[in-house]
């Protein structure tokens, strides 16, 4: 629509400022919430359709514009307009009034009443003046006055009038004389393009003939636009009639069902009359706009706002004309699941092309509620609530249970692959062939991958048994040491204390090594170590410098380490095998010769009671300390490729540091801070090598996570030297200072770096900027805020969900490549696409930044929905605690309709990874126990600017047509 056009447009029913959608057969603009009425009318009364967001062909959406702008809504206001009319208390309705009672009452008067609609001075139900509005109609429509034909549609003329005189109808006269904006209006109204005139010709041949070629393609799509219609639902793809295909028949692969009930409901479909079939198609047909339209319903509303009173269509709404069965029918096709539908849509599709080629059964038998036995029969044995006042329930209890949708056993899988050909000619053996050979080899990769999923399953079970096994081994093991008494030691020991390192085969306390996520004691210091690998520190000690100790894995980490990586013991099996491949003997333990390799031996009575010297201890000590004052240094300048030589040097020192103690300390605090001093540098060592391995995207998350490794080292060696049971002389001072002051180093750098992925206070640091009043995106600004947001990607636990996060920072990653070339051009991002627009001329908006914003504005979408649900609290309620629904909705809205049904069903088996809702506002909230409102505030908070943001960059590409709508 023209934008002059559209900035003085107005809702025709309650004058609301720049109404977005369209009422086709009654040629007005209305505004969202007249829309949500009008949508609950039902087709025979409003035809409703989205002003840009749905797909026009271009001389219906010429029709709409000029109906509209020649004043097509004084029709139906007749008598508000005309002071001498007879209509008193009578009012329009305003933009302030409530949907439910004044713009609901008003809208159904206006349209299903026809309460304002000009009288003609007869009674209503005489023929005669049907039949005078008519002939005006068939003269009317060789003119270019198209309000006047809207007029005489109005007051009863008939669309497919046949004039006794002339032999013809009143599309015959438009296509005749050129007029195609009066054939698509009569066509909304029902006329026929195949209707033959007393010659034998139809509209088509009328056009034709007369040189109107544009008029006459457009009257062949008029002629197919049921199956075409029904065929883009499915696959997103149209006929090209042009080159004589009128036909496309999609496959699914997986709708296989060879039961005989599903064969005898294929048979039921065709033997029904050409009557019957047709008003099944067409019943389904409306039931393929009742969800397109919801489907562009969710995705143009505004979900920054509270759900309004705007009406739910979950069916298809009543239509007077119709018998209460078919009504009944029509309603129920709203409980077809996807698949189901796509079935039943795809047998219709098959039986039309060869009905229309006179390859139908002449034996209309059975009536079309048979064809829906099967899904009514199982619907029945649903909860009543779900069942609508408008109609009971058909089918009876004796009928079977099992599914019609089952329309497409094997017989139909045949059929539909042997007509899914694109031309209308009779299927060559090759081409069959070809068919044939791409079902195979797609059923082949779906039994690899389904083979593939058991395999990983099995794994999975192998490695969850296997841990099981171990623990109850390292159980045993702990169990088995000497009752005698330990020299040096305490004769018992309490529960163990959740500030101090644990030894997996620490004596005297139960096996901890995953402690519940409840455990207020457990504490961040709190580490689990395993036994060291037997390679470590081979040879003499003279060689430890040279041949770094390979440190304990991610498993010693402790819980709230564990739970920041979103690392789970089922994803770590590499590390398990690594691990706990073998119990280490004392044969190895002895050849490694390395202290730290001795540190959880269970023979307490081969311990070595001397210690270190103190001056010994503070050599070691500085040498840390001066090692984690580099990283550190490093860290706050960025050198990220310090990184991994700083950790080096500093598993030496730590290592050489645990060679001076004893293989068995006797105090237990000296054990626990040599655990945890190791461990630590185990893990800082494996974070400087992820470091040199991930980009740049990473290298935030990476810099935390050895800044806090660097502080536990600090920490640990303080504990050390410090310790009353180390036996050290008070000259210990210098070191304690030391390490003190790489504590305090290490703590301050953290508290200057960025906090966790996925933390709330990420997102709110981070916030979208307040758009302008013109509401222009700028590109920095947009670019640093949405650069933080694929770590809320990780909030969502699952690996499943990766996929959406890597093309959040592919795109991000594309469109900063465009905007770094010359950011004095592309301030905005409407200065991008416009830029673009003139650089790719046909190619675009395919190419280029334009399709990566395209996709990313998809990813945001999805996020705002998500988001909004929760601050919404839409819960499921059988499953409460499940955030299954939101990701559902987000899916729905934002992205579903953009996949091929291959990734829909991807999507559909990753919701079974999707989180708890708790878990997942936990990790919203730094993995911290926040009461679930506060968080919620937050995310309301967050909501804010970036409902905004993403609703201003969808209005750019409505207003620069720039939205493609193809599935991949």
């Amino acid at each position: 629509m023209s934008k002059r056009l559209r900035s003085s447009s107005v809702c025709a029913d309650c004058s609301a400022a720049d109404p977005r959608w369209v009422s086709i057969n009654r040629g007005v603009l209305v505004c969202d919430e007249c829309c949500s009425v009008h949508r609950g009318l039902g087709r025979h009364s409003s035809q409703v359709r989205h002003l840009t967001h749905s797909t026009w062909p271009p001389s219906q959406l010429q029709m709409v514009q000029t109906l509209y702008g020649n004043g097509a809504n004084s029709i139906w206001e007749h008598a508000l307009l005309d002071p001498s009319s007879s209509v008193t208390g009578k009012r329009k309705a305003n933009p302030q009034d409530r949907v439910h009672p004044n713009k609901t009452e008003f809208i159904k008067a206006k349209y299903q009443m026809l309460a304002y609609v000009h009288r003609m001075p007869c009674r209503e139900d005489d023929s005669v003046t049907a039949k005078d509005l008519s002939k005006q109609l068939h003269s009317s429509v060789r003119t270019g006055n198209l309000e006047t034909c809207l007029r005489l549609l109005s007051l009863g003329a008939q669309a497919n009038f046949f004039h006794p005189e002339k032999g013809n109808t009143p599309l015959h006269i438009a296509a005749k004389a050129g007029q195609i904006l009066q054939a698509e209006l009569l066509a909304v109204y029902g006329s026929d393009p195949g209707a033959l005139d007393s010659c034998g010709k139809t509209p088509i041949d009328y056009a034709r003939h007369a040189g109107h070629h544009e008029l006459a393609e457009r009257l062949v799509e008029i002629q197919y636009e049921l199956t075409d219609r029904l065929t883009f639902y499915l696959c997103g793809r149209r006929p090209d009639h042009r080159n004589g295909t009128h036909f496309i028949i999609p496959q699914m692969a997986d709708s296989l069902d060879l039961s005989e009930f599903a064969k005898a409901a294929k048979k039921k479909l065709q033997s029904l009359s050409n009557h019957q079939f047709e008003e099944l198609a067409m019943d389904v047909y409306d039931e393929v706009d009742r969800r397109e339209t919801d489907a562009v319903w969710l995705a143009t509303q505004n979900h920054s706002t509270l759900v309004t009173d705007t009406t739910v269509v979950p069916f298809l709404p009543v239509n007077p004309e119709y018998s209460s069965t078919r009504n009944q029918g029509r309603q129920k096709l709203a409980r077809f699941s996807a698949h189901e539908f796509a079935t039943l849509v795809i047998d219709i599709l098959t039986d039309a092309k060869h009905r229309q080629w006179g390859n139908t059964c002449e034996n209309p038998k059975e009536n079309v509620e048979l064809i829906l036995q099967g899904i009514n029969s199982r619907h029945n044995s649903e909860s009543q609530d779900m069942d609508q006042p408008d109609y009971d329930s058909v089918a009876s209890d004796e009928e079977p249970t099992q599914e019609p949708c089952a329309d497409s056993g094997t017989d139909g899988r045949t059929k539909s692959s042997e007509s899914s050909d694109l031309s209308d000619g009779p299927i060559t053996v090759q081409e069959f062939m070809e068919v044939k050979t791409a079902l195979t080899v797609s059923e082949a990769k779906i039994k690899q991958l389904l083979k593939v999923n058991c395999h990983l399953s099995e794994e999975l079970r192998a490695m969850q048994n296997k841990l099981s096994s171990l623990q109850t081994e390292n159980t045993t093991l702990r169990w088995q040491t000497p009752a005698g008494p330990q020299p040096q030691g305490p004769s018992g020991r309490g529960p163990l204390r959740g500030g101090r390192a644990l030894s997996m085969y620490e004596t005297g306390s139960s096996l901890r090594s995953y402690p519940p996520r409840t455990d207020p004691t457990r504490t961040e210091e709190g580490v689990v170590l395993q036994p060291f690998q037997t390679n470590i520190g081979r040879g003499p000690l003279g060689t430890a410098a040279s041949s770094l100790p390979t440190f304990p894995s991610s498993l010693s980490w402790s819980w709230d380490e564990r739970s920041r990586r979103g690392c789970s013991l089922e994803g770590r099996s590499t590390v398990l095998e690594n691990d706990y491949d073998s119990t280490p003997n004392h044969s190895e333990l002895e050849e490694a010769g390395s202290p730290l390799q001795t540190l959880d031996c269970s023979d307490p009575a081969a311990e070595d009671v001397s210690l270190p010297s103190t001056e010994d201890v503070i050599c070691k000590t500085e040498q840390i300390t001066k090692n984690i004052q580099e990283l550190l240094r490093a860290a706050q300048e960025t050198n990220h490729d310090s990184f991994l030589p700083c950790s080096e040097r500093i598993c030496v020192a730590v290592t050489e540091m645990a060679a001076l103690f004893p293989k068995y300390p006797a105090s237990e605090t000296v054990r626990g801070s040599l655990c945890l001093l190791t461990s630590s540098a185990s893990r800082l060592h494996g974070e400087c090598q992820k470091g040199a391995e991930f980009g740049p995207s990473d290298v935030q998350l990476v810099t935390q996570q050895v800044i806090q490794c660097a502080y536990d080292i600090a920490k640990a060696a303080k504990q050390l030297v410090t310790s009353p049971g180390s036996g050290l002389e008070p000259p210990i001072t210098r070191a304690q200072f030391r390490v003190g002051e790489s504590a305090s180093v290490a703590a301050a750098a953290a508290s200057f770096c960025p906090p966790q992925p996925g933390d709330m206070s990420l997102l709110l640091d981070n916030q979208f900027s307040e758009l302008p009043e013109d509401r222009s995106v700028d590109t920095q600004q947009f670019l640093d805020a949405v650069s933080h947001l694929p770590a809320f990607i990780d909030c969502l636990g699952s690996k499943v969900f990766s996929v959406i996060k890597s093309d959040i920072v592919g795109n991000i990653t594309k469109i900063r490549g465009v905007y770094e070339k010359d950011p004095q051009r592309y301030v905005t991002l409407r200065h991008i696409l416009e830029a673009e627009r003139e650089e790719h001329g046909s190619e675009w908006p395919k190419v280029g930044a334009t399709l990566a914003l395209m996709w990313l504005k998809r990813g945001l979408r999805f996020i705002q929905i998500l988001l909004q649900s929760l601050a919404d609290g839409e819960k499921d309620e059988n499953n409460p605690n499940l955030i299954r629904v939101s990701i559902n909705k987000a899916y729905d809205g934002a992205l579903k309709r953009y996949h091929g049904w291959i990734v829909q069903k991807i999507f559909k088996a990753a919701l079974l990874a999707a989180p708890y809702r708790s878990d997942f506002l936990k990790a919203l909230s730094k993995g911290e126990e926040v009461a679930e409102e506060e968080v919620l505030v937050n995310v309301r908070r967050f909501l804010v600017n970036f409902s905004v943001t993403v609703d201003a960059i969808y209005d750019m590409f409505t207003s620069l047509n720039a939205e493609l709508d193809y599935a991949v």
